[in-house]
């Protein structure tokens, strides 16, 4: 009929009468480059991406990153502590500084005053004693100032 030449009807009790459907040609061709794509990448990851690591090297990582961690943080909490420390020594140091201060100044006063009571000193009536005058008054005023400088 008109150039086909196919029957167009071919009764049979044994075969089928209708023709078999093939797979559309664009489904086998998606296919196949999802298979090759896949294997690609498979090979580009295995050649050229980093070393997968075992069951036991990715724990053994954990363990080092859960250690790093809890170092960092004793190191963290002692940093505190002796930050705190430090915080306090400097008030002791400041209060210690002010109390010399206080003590120089005390000193320095009772220098003076012992320096006047020694040039208000007589010399000794006697005469026959030169220890007790005021050059050896004097000298020991100054051995006694160099002692406890």
């Amino acid at each position: 009929m008109l150039g086909s030449k196919r029957p167009a009807f071919k009764p049979t009790a044994y075969g089928h009468s209708r023709r078999k459907r093939r797979i559309p040609r664009w489904l086998v061709l998606m296919l196949t480059g999802v298979v090759i794509g896949v294997g690609g990448l498979l090979f580009i990851q295995t050649s050229y991406g980093p070393t997968r690591l075992t069951v036991e090297q990715s724990e053994q990582l954990h363990f080092d990153l859960n250690s790093a961690n809890s170092e960092n943080q004793r190191l963290q909490s002692q940093l505190g502590q002796v930050t705190r420390e430090l915080d306090d020594t400097q008030i002791a140091l400041e209060s210690q500084r002010s109390k010399v201060e206080n003590h120089d100044s005390v000193v320095t006063a009772l220098e003076r005053d012992i320096k006047l009571f020694a040039d208000a000193m007589p010399a000794d009536p006697r005469g026959t004693s030169p220890e007790y005058g005021q050059p050896a008054l004097a000298f020991r005023m100054e051995r006694c100032i160099t002692i406890f400088s």
